[in-house]
């Protein structure tokens, strides 16, 4: 079972043909699980007015925002827009990239989170770390795509295991860029199950 919050990211290798999104979506209810789906700036701009009401009647929860330009008027105008249309249609967002929160979450509150904090994309440091919660995470939820299996960290499993505990985020990246197969024998379901039953936040 998968609790509230949690965002678990599964990729479909490439040549496999077609998915069908509705059989997915209704195992998935079946399972208790929600499906977002990412979608990135180019699709977005051309169907967003096409594919919202579609995902909407699917029974997709949500959407992840990716690419997305920030900064300019007319840009910040459209990702607006996108939350507007998002919300309309019921469906929660993450807005990947660049953007950084800009205080609209309480007139769109379907925005659960937003990157715009150089995490696991990036594999900083541990004193980059550290400073986010002063700094980063004053300005709202942050996604850090958090890891703990890829040989690119630049810290512990347990640092990773803390910043689920410490990265203030509705909806929180796990596993980012980590496959199965990266498992050497390290196990961190029983911390990541301890940390989940206290918080409420993290599948059994």
């Amino acid at each position: 079972m998968v609790r509230p919050g949690v965002y678990l990211q599964f990729g479909c290798p490439a040549g496999r043909g077609p998915i069908d999104m509705p059989q997915v979506i209704a195992y998935g209810k079946s399972k208790n699980v929600g499906v977002i789906l990412y979608v990135n700036l180019q699709a977005l701009y051309k169907q967003m007015d096409d594919i919202f009401p579609l995902y909407k009647k699917w029974g997709v929860k949500g959407v992840k925002f990716g690419f997305v330009e920030v900064g300019s008027h007319r840009w910040m105008t459209w990702l607006t827009e996108a939350k507007r249309k998002a919300l309309e249609n019921g469906l929660m967002v993450n807005i990947h990239d660049e953007y950084r929160p800009t205080g609209t979450s309480r007139t769109y509150p379907n925005v659960m989170t937003q990157e715009g904090i150089r995490g696991n994309e990036e594999f900083p440091d541990a004193t980059h770390n550290t400073v986010l919660p002063f700094t980063r995470y004053l300005a709202g939820a942050g996604d850090y795509t958090i890891c703990y299996y890829d040989k690119r960290l630049k810290n512990t499993h347990a640092h990773q295991l803390a910043m689920n505990v410490i990265s203030y985020s509705p909806l929180q990246s796990v596993f980012w860029y980590d496959k199965p197969a990266r498992n050497t024998g390290a196990s961190p379901k029983s911390s990541f199950s301890i940390r989940c039953q206290q918080s409420g936040t993290i599948p059994e």
